[in-house]
């Protein structure tokens, strides 16, 4: 059926939920994300049962970035220490041989279902 609005979703990011459960988000939660790779990355951890150390490149292309490698990884430390203060990944997050390793927060950091 079509109706006075259309959505379409980039494939990559299809695949990356394919998967997955369905993810619900508080919107207030999310707006008050700043804008950019951290409002992705709240979402792909939301979806994520356990983060497993990821390829940087793997990250760039499932978000769709087209900044170079190291504006990117400028972009994505920045993200990542705001996720961090928020309580939303463990503060002991690192990148080694171009790939993430990280860990949601314990209990009291993400919640599991968002109201």
């Amino acid at each position: 059926k079509s109706g006075p609005w259309t959505v379409s979703l980039d494939q990559r990011l299809v695949g990356l939920f394919k998967a997955s459960r369905a993810v619900w988000m508080s919107l207030t939660h999310r707006l008050a994300m700043p804008q950019g790779i951290a409002t992705w990355l709240l979402a792909y951890i939301a979806c994520q049962t356990h983060l497993i150390p990821v390829r940087l490149s793997a990250l760039r292309e499932n978000c769709g970035s087209d900044a170079s490698d190291k504006a990117f990884s400028n972009r994505l430390r920045d993200a990542l220490h705001e996720l961090s203060s928020r309580r939303i990944l463990d503060p002991g997050w690192h990148i080694k041989g171009g790939r993430l390793h990280w860990r949601k927060r314990a209990p009291g950091g993400l919640p599991d279902r968002w109201g």
